[in-house]
């Protein structure tokens, strides 16, 4: 009877750690905070206008994506699904992940589920006004990962950058981006967030799909724990209408050493809902 008591204290500890430190809750919680927050009903209508600023090869992504005489966005929601490895040596895993950023707010929220040889690993990116964390859970109980601070800060507005480019591609007229055009189908665009600049280029096809997103403002975190500042690519394709938007379906994610390459994520996206 007592190792039974022992027991249940065990599965009730268990339980409560889970409920008020997973990072599903976490995730709900912050989504929570954000809806209640966004409170901003644009009805403005993205015009010819608001294009002619923007250099050439951009103005032809936004109209290909059919981004004129639609409402600016203010939140989008992703549904994900993929596979994803931990190491270069490591076997590819499936995973499914949800998305809602809150452009108005600046804030992203990525929660994802990997499968890694049956055993669930939860994590959770959390970005807001320049603050990013990353947090990842085996079982969403057992912390291995919990990154944050300045370094973590500029990675991740690179992120929230490349969601812009190649989900919200309207809010590329965004003032707090400038441009430099290299060539007819690459520019490289300058974004500020925060305080925070980093920059990156874009890369399109003759048709106006944007096809790559090169930055080197990311950081990847080696095995001793430590940043390391890394090329860093997330090549798109197989564009879909998604509500009324032509958007790239399918992208990875991959760093580039100085004498190899490392793809480490693919991704399908499901659906994209805005608002």
């Amino acid at each position: 009877m007592k190792s039974l008591g022992i027991v249940i204290i065990l599965i009730i500890l268990i339980m409560v750690y889970w409920y008020y430190g997973s990072t599903h809750r976490a995730y709900k919680e912050n989504l929570s905070r954000a809806l209640s927050a966004d409170n901003l009903d644009n009805n403005e209508i993205i015009t010819e206008k608001d294009l002619q600023y923007l250099p050439v090869v951009i103005q032809k992504y936004l109209r290909y994506v059919d981004v004129v005489g639609k409402k600016k966005i203010n939140q989008f929601a992703i549904d994900i699904d993929g596979e994803m490895r931990l190491d270069e040596d490591k076997d590819w895993a499936p995973i499914t992940a949800e998305q809602k950023t809150f452009i108005n707010q600046s804030i992203r929220l990525f929660y994802m589920t990997m499968k890694y040889k049956g055993i669930p690993i939860n994590g959770l990116h959390h970005f807001e006004k320049g603050k990013a964390s990353m947090v990842i859970k085996i079982l969403d109980l057992i912390k291995v990962v919990d990154q944050r601070g300045e370094i973590m800060n500029k990675a991740e507005t690179v992120t929230f950058f490349n969601d812009m480019c190649i989900f919200a591609p309207s809010t590329l007229i965004d003032a707090n981006i400038t441009w430099e055009e290299i060539d007819e189908l690459s520019v490289i665009a300058h974004y500020t967030l925060e305080g925070i600049k980093i920059s990156a280029q874009l890369f399109f096809n003759e048709k106006g799909q944007l096809i790559n997103f090169i930055s080197n403002d990311r950081y990847k975190i080696e095995n001793n724990n430590n940043y390391k500042q890394i090329k860093w690519s997330t090549p798109v394709s197989g564009y879909k209408n998604f509500n009324g938007y032509n958007l790239a379906s399918i992208g990875q994610g991959i760093w580039h050493y100085e004498d190899r390459d490392f793809s480490y994520i693919k991704l399908n996206i499901k659906n994209i809902h805005y608002k």
